[in-house]
């Protein structure tokens, strides 16, 4: 119900033929996927409305295959061959659109790549999508989508009264990164490599941080943990330094009784769901490195601990799109087994 109410509002605001551009400002995982299909599906049936289905467009500035096959398997197949991502828009995306007229772009994640100089702002600029003079003459209309808007929602506001927001409801039984920190699900995250390439060896505190780990599993309030393998998500630093965060968890976790798994660009591993609604047969840990982030959705019910990646100075983007982000949504363990 949340989603179609997204669409009637953003429908709505583009009957106002000076908005040219909207932002849907909504929680990760809630749905912004669904809102953006019912969007669509209300704007086509809208008799008003002269754009048509060819000229409809998904882009995003993430460079995720993940994000495209994901959303591709979302949206009807009508749409499926318009949905493109970073890599994608200087080319491909900018020889469709640049001659077209009546067009709708939906953008999602709008804070990824945007700022001057980067993907988005030189593929916008070469077709011509950065004057507002020639949106309004060939009736260009942009919808984008964030959880973690930044700085682009000052952007917006140049726009003046071209432009407007909306900040979106989550539906019933929706768990967000809140929540998660009122119920005590989330921690303070600690160095799990502690390399250091002067000395050549490991800070020991590493290994103290991932007995903690250990004993989460071992004493989890909730007899799931305990009892049951789960899969546990570890993201690691880049480079040699992923073998080396693995070897410091294959000293304080039994290679007999615990499976170690890498997931990454050159991984085998397709979709790492086909992998997650498996039980496992003993408790997993996979280690991931640039996977993972935002607008990828997780299946819940047989994951035990995420756990990002330590940075000294972290961003508030990074980490609610990160692993936590992963974590939000419905149909969470949490209702089932809390």
């Amino acid at each position: 119900e949340n989603q179609e109410i997204i669409a009637y509002r953003v429908v709505t605001a583009f009957k106002d033929r000076k908005i040219i551009n909207i932002m849907v400002v909504s929680k990760t995982q809630s749905g912004k996927t669904g809102s953006m299909c019912a969007t669509i599906k209300q704007y086509l049936e809208d008799t008003s409305n002269l754009i048509p289905i060819e000229n409809i467009y998904i882009i995003t500035g993430l460079s995720s295959c993940e994000w495209k096959e994901q959303t591709k398997e979302r949206m009807p197949e009508s749409i499926q061959s318009r949905v493109f991502h970073r890599c994608e828009l200087p080319n491909t995306f900018v020889d469709e659109i640049k001659n077209k007229k009546n067009v709708l772009i939906i953008m999602d994640e709008i804070q990824v790549a945007a700022q001057k100089g980067q993907t988005i702002y030189k593929a916008f600029s070469n077709a011509g999508l950065l004057n507002k003079s020639k949106l309004y003459e060939n009736d260009i209309k942009i919808l984008v989508y964030t959880a973690t808007p930044d700085g682009t929602i000052y952007d917006l506001m140049k726009w003046n009264d071209a432009s407007t927001k909306i900040l979106a409801d989550v539906g019933d039984a929706y768990i967000s990164s809140y929540n998660l920190l009122q119920m005590r699900r989330v921690k303070q995250y600690k160095e799990l490599c502690g390399y250091d390439k002067k000395t050549g060896e490991v800070n020991q505190e590493v290994f103290e941080n991932i007995q903690e780990i250990k004993n989460d599993i071992d004493n989890y309030n909730n007899p799931l943990m305990s009892s049951t393998p789960l899969y546990h998500i570890i993201r690691t630093k880049n480079g040699e330094q992923q073998d080396l965060t693995i070897q410091n968890f294959k000293q304080i976790f039994n290679v007999d009784t615990y499976n170690f798994i890498k997931y990454d660009r050159e991984s085998e591993i397709e979709d790492i769901n086909k992998m997650l609604i498996i039980k496992p047969e003993r408790h997993t840990f996979i280690f991931i490195k640039e996977m993972l982030r935002c607008a990828k959705t997780l299946k819940k019910k047989f994951i035990g601990i995420l756990y990002d990646r330590y940075s000294k100075n972290p961003d508030d983007t990074a980490i609610i799109q990160g692993l936590v982000g992963r974590d939000t949504g419905y149909k969470h363990m949490l209702y089932k087994y809390k």
